[in-house]
């Protein structure tokens, strides 16, 4: 569950304020006795009595016994199943009493169940009566793989959507009615509590006005004044079936990923110069070599293609972590080694271009990249190192102009890359009227007839993206309505930026050269255990295969307010979960 861990490790992280956690019996049956443990209304009475016992008893001694700081701005309330379903009706009745609610995976029950169960209000009435303050936080979380409570969760989040009482909604990709679902929850709401984050207020104005300032690439910089506003929902959509289906994408890349770690080797880019016959000039790249690379082996190769206005060092730049993200998933088993190619992508067929603009004569040098990467660099880099050959041992993927070229190039040429990643694709695949022709229309974006299909396809692109706005979920739907299984996600509170762009690259190369398929075993050897997990004493998943739920990644936060300000994130990171040196 990691309820110790998690709270003790976002302490000392400076995530989460210190507190007071108090884990009681919430079984509380009127007579103190009770009956045998079922489903049965009897048995359930001891939990919807539990309201009095806690406001009555429980907080009274805690009060009375430790220094506890009084009043609803100083007091939470959470659980996971009949404690989920608990907290949002004690809650929501007493919200003068606890300002902070996190229901994980929320039981049924505080609806009517016709035939089972009364209910302990009705749909209408899960709100905040008039002349009482709202909670500060109101966060509700289930596992998409929950086959115990369902939609339940979902109810109750329709339902306040219906009553206009804003909250937080996510899924946990994966997560059955378990300690991933219940640990997701937890790590997130425990950040909120306390108003931690107006802590953050300071820190986030000095980080807007240094955003003003970022640039994508060099010589293209975000507008003076203030940013103008994008905000799209975050969403996150991955195949079911087969081979994408096996990754628990995640919304964020988290920040000790690009952190160089102590016992990691890690690599160095060499920056080499080739000749193109293409452009009949010479041109320079910066390959990325494992670290013990020997010509002993043959390794996979990625190219990986930076944005417009940028050169080959793009992908270098800090926050990027194109080489401590790959040398730390490595270092962790989560990734295979691989060389890494980062070529200058702007091509022009002359070899010597145009001034820098959005002009179709400035843009024409990017088209032209198809050529240059297909006949000039993979001959240079498959002669000159120790390269694993043919589609499943090559990728493609790019961040903006380098994502839309990944699109373009990789659905023009399946048969030469299994992979393809692009993340805050710009404009130009498709036609823009007046601005750019296009190198193909919506419908031809996918694989044609007697083609072999790309193992991965990955579309992201940040939230905030004022940039590249909708052109990525155009590429999506386009995908969606050409019948390409695909994964599509947003990163929550992202521009066109670093954090965008690690978000995409941090999930995408856990997936290169079948790097899943050696999880089969470790995933039927954990199904199996889950079978006899229990998510509560009493309580057992079912004997045999486990039933089928399958539920949506979604997370929908509120856009304003307090709630607004921390990037929820649909997993907990495992490292939350683990006793730290120096904790």
């Amino acid at each position: 569950m990691g309820t110790i861990e998690i709270y003790n490790n976002l302490v000392k992280e400076g995530k989460a304020k210190e507190m007071i956690i108090i884990l009681p019996d919430t079984y509380a049956p009127a007579d103190g006795v009770g009956v045998p443990p079922s489903f049965d209304p009897e048995h359930v009475a001891g939990y919807d009595n539990f309201i009095n016992e806690l406001i009555n008893d429980i907080m009274p001694y805690v009060e009375k016994h430790y220094s506890v700081a009084k009043g609803r701005e100083n007091t939470a309330l959470a659980g996971f199943s009949m404690g989920g379903r608990n907290t949002l009706y004690i809650g929501f009745t007493h919200p003068e009493l606890f300002g902070y609610l996190g229901a994980f995976s929320p039981a049924p029950g505080v609806f009517p169940i016709e035939g089972e169960h009364e209910g302990l209000m009705k749909p209408e009435e899960l709100k905040v009566k008039d002349g009482k303050e709202e909670p500060i936080v109101k966060m509700i979380s289930v596992g998409t793989k929950d086959f115990v409570v369902t939609n339940n969760p979902e109810t109750y989040h329709n339902a306040l959507k219906e009553n206009n009482e804003e909250h937080i909604w996510f899924t946990v990709p994966g997560a059955m009615h378990d300690s991933d679902a219940v640990s997701a929850g937890y790590y997130n709401f425990i950040q909120y509590l306390w108003k931690n984050l107006d802590k953050e207020e300071e820190k986030e104005e000095k980080e807007n006005e240094e955003k003003e300032e970022e640039t994508a690439g060099p010589g293209f910089e975000f507008p003076d004044g203030p940013l103008p506003e994008w905000d799209a929902p975050v969403v996150m959509e991955v195949p079911k079936k087969g081979y994408m289906s096996k990754l628990e994408v995640v919304n964020t890349c988290p920040p000790e990923a690009k952190e160089k770690k102590e016992g990691v080797k890690y690599s160095k880019a060499e920056k080499i110069t080739y000749y193109s016959k293409g452009t009949k000039v010479n041109r320079k790249m910066n390959v990325i070599l494992p670290p013990d690379y020997t010509t002993e082996k043959e390794y996979p190769v990625l190219y990986y293609l930076h944005g417009i206005f940028n050169n080959e060092d793009g992908l270098l730049e800090d926050g990027m972590g194109t080489i401590e993200i790959y040398n730390n998933l490595v270092k962790e088993g989560k990734a295979k080694e691989m060389i890494i190619i980062l070529p200058d992508t702007y091509a022009p067929a002359d070899g010597v271009g145009v001034p820098p603009s959005f002009d179709p004569e400035h843009v024409a040098g990017y088209d032209n990249f198809i050529n240059e990467l297909i006949n000039d660099i993979m001959p240079y880099v498959e002669k000159h190192y120790s390269v694993a050959k043919g589609r499943e041992n090559t990728a493609l993927a790019g961040f903006s102009m380098g994502g839309r070229n990944t699109l373009y190039i990789g659905f023009t040429h399946p048969e030469l890359f299994g992979y393809l990643g692009a993340f805050s694709p710009a404009p130009g695949v498709f036609p823009i009227e007046g601005e750019h022709e296009g190198l193909m229309k919506p419908e031809e974006l996918k694989v044609k007839d007697g083609k072999e299909e790309p193992i991965v396809k990955m579309i992201s692109v940040g939230t905030k993206d004022f940039v590249v706005t909708n052109n990525p979920e155009t590429y999506h739907n386009a995908l969606k309505e050409n019948n390409e299984e695909h994964i599509w996600f947003t990163v929550p509170g992202a521009m066109h930026d670093s954090d965008a762009v690690s978000a995409g690259y941090y999930n995408f190369i856990q997936y290169l050269w079948k790097n899943l398929d050696k999880e089969e075993e470790k995933e039927e050897k954990e199904n199996e255990e889950k079978e006899e997990e229990t998510a509560l004493p009493g309580f057992e998943f079912p004997d045999g295969p486990l039933p089928e739920w399958d539920a949506p990644v979604v997370m929908e936060v509120p856009k304003k307010g307090y709630m607004s300000r921390l990037e929820v994130v649909n997993t907990c990171p495992p490292e939350a979960k683990e006793k730290k040196e120096g904790v």
